[in-house]
């Protein structure tokens, strides 16, 4: 992907799977549903996102429900609207 379009932004997701302690668990559907991501990292950005602290390599909350998963190449990403994003930790 060489660019994103519009209000939306690309993630690498942190991984769900591994639990407080460690255990690194089977990625599955059903642990992808029940226990979906909240942070994040950025690494596309649309050309109309308005809020410029939103930019590649930077770490980001955003809302549990929003946005899709989406597969590329083999790794999970997840593609949500700018309006999503609660936060933005450098």
């Amino acid at each position: 992907m060489k660019q994103m379009i519009g209000k939306r932004v690309l993630l690498d997701p942190e991984d769900p799977t591994i639990t407080e302690s460690g255990i690194i668990l089977e990625p599955t559907q059903k642990n992808w549903e029940e226990k979906r991501p909240e942070y994040g990292t950025v690494v596309y950005v649309g050309n109309k996102v308005e809020e410029e602290s939103i930019k590649p390599g930077v770490r980001v909350h955003f809302n549990k429900m929003g946005g899709k998963k989406l597969e590329i190449e083999g790794k999970m990403y997840v593609l949500l609207r700018e309006d999503d994003i609660n936060g933005v930790f450098e």
